[in-house]
């Protein structure tokens, strides 16, 4: 079913729902309540919320429909990148990145994954703040590297590597996880979003501002 399609589908829902409520009401059983204002509560879809991830079925109409039913607005502005798996010799001071990682004994960061932004994206959610699962999201400025990361080596090559990041009002020390992902954020467009696409999205009230095409 097309999108265009699933929504007269569901506004021909809601008119039925209504209808039927607003018949009841205007002549209601002797001591019967109205029930048209509990039909139209029922009848509210949920808004989705929080990061959504999955595969495209189909964009049309602004509107992001995933295999499985989970849909979505896609607000005109929002923010669309690329993630294209890179070497780890693609962290270069100077670097603007997003760092995946959890706190070591030690105090070094354990990165699982780094992705690093394009320019036009250097300050997007700067600063450190914690995630599900203990781990920590650090967006910062990549300082010092390590010689093992300036080889271009592979990831498994490059596991134990080090790097700094300096963020306002602090930093880290970061070090390479054995199977750590590295990727390259590029600019996107909903061109992009053809069916059969892995994405991941932050939604708000069934919106979303950013979307990750995977």
């Amino acid at each position: 079913m097309s999108s265009r399609s699933f929504h007269l589908a569901i506004l021909g829902l809601l008119v039925a729902v209504v209808g039927a409520a607003c018949a009841r009401q205007a002549a209601p059983p002797t001591g019967a309540a109205p029930a048209a204002s509990t039909a139209n509560e029922a009848a509210a879809p949920p808004s989705t919320n929080g990061r959504i991830g999955g595969i495209v079925q189909q964009f049309d109409d602004g509107e992001v429909v995933l295999q499985g039913g989970t849909r979505f607005e896609l607000n005109p502005d929002a923010r669309l990148i690329r993630s294209v798996p890179t070497d780890p010799g693609s962290v270069e001071p100077g670097a603007f990145v997003a760092v995946t990682a959890k706190r070591q004994p030690d105090g070094k960061l354990l990165a699982s994954v780094v992705n690093i932004f394009p320019e036009s994206m250097r300050g997007l959610g700067e600063g450190q703040r914690p995630m599900d699962g203990g781990n920590l999201m650090t967006n910062a400025t990549v300082g010092d590297v390590g010689p093992d990361l300036m080889t271009n080596a592979t990831v498994d090559e490059a596991a134990g590597s080090e790097f700094s990041l300096l963020f306002p009002g602090g930093g880290d020390d970061v070090e390479l996880a054995d199977d750590a992902q590295v990727n390259q954020f590029e600019a996107a467009s909903t061109e992009d979003l053809v069916p059969g696409t892995s994405i991941t999205a932050l939604v708000t009230d069934g919106s979303a501002n950013f979307l990750t095409i995977m």
